[in-house]
């Protein structure tokens, strides 16, 4: 599915019959104007979009349609019956909008992984950027957020010594590994996850 980041903007052409739905997440919001003429079109305000989605059309002939936005994210897409499927804010990154504009991800520091470590009761990794900094035991847990298409999760284990061991959510997969089955994260080692399809993180240790 099409998205912008903050201060991004699309020009598409919707064909006659059909609508588009605009969903706008995080702070900010998306800007929908239509466009008429040619070679150099000239756009109408048609609506704004904040906080969720809304619907433009269906078009009684084939429509110019600019996107702009200022929102975390703005998705599109264009259909006779067109759904938005990740709707949810909760499942988007967090963009934090500074005084210049500057995207930041979440970020958590001087977390403790869960002693006696185990998935159940393993310490849930919130943000987009996470740094353990306490693993008083090895194999003490820590545990990923869901695994969505498109998110992205890093996990730092900032401790002087012990290795801590990194749990998926309750039937998803790590890389190759068997479900519910732990990432183990070594002493002063950061690991990255991608989530290309639902349900599987795939990683990258660094160096």
């Amino acid at each position: 599915m099409p998205f912008l980041g903050p201060l991004g903007h699309v020009n598409v052409t919707v064909p006659s019959g059909q609508s588009i739905i605009v969903g706008a997440f995080g702070i900010g919001s998306a800007k929908v104007l239509y466009g008429s003429g040619s070679p150099q079109p000239i756009y109408y305000p048609q609506g704004v979009v904040s906080g969720g989605s809304t619907t433009f059309g269906s078009m009684s002939a084939d429509q110019l349609v600019r996107i702009e936005s200022t929102a975390g994210e703005v998705e599109y897409v264009i259909g006779a019956a067109p759904q938005l499927t990740r709707v949810n804010a909760a499942q988007m990154p967090t963009f934090k909008m500074g005084a210049a504009q500057a995207i930041k991800r979440s970020a958590a520091n001087a977390l403790t992984a869960h002693v006696g470590g185990g998935q159940a009761s393993a310490l849930a990794l919130t943000s987009d950027i996470n740094r353990v900094t306490t693993v008083a035991s090895a194999g003490d847990s820590v545990k990923l957020p869901a695994a969505v298409a498109g998110r992205q999760v890093t996990v730092m284990n900032s401790a002087a010594a012990n290795a801590m061991d990194c749990f998926p959510q309750s039937g998803e997969i790590i890389n190759a590994l068997s479900a519910n089955t732990a990432l183990s994260i070594a002493a002063n080692k950061t690991v990255i996850f991608s989530c290309a399809v639902d349900g599987t993180w795939n990683s990258v240790l660094t160096a």
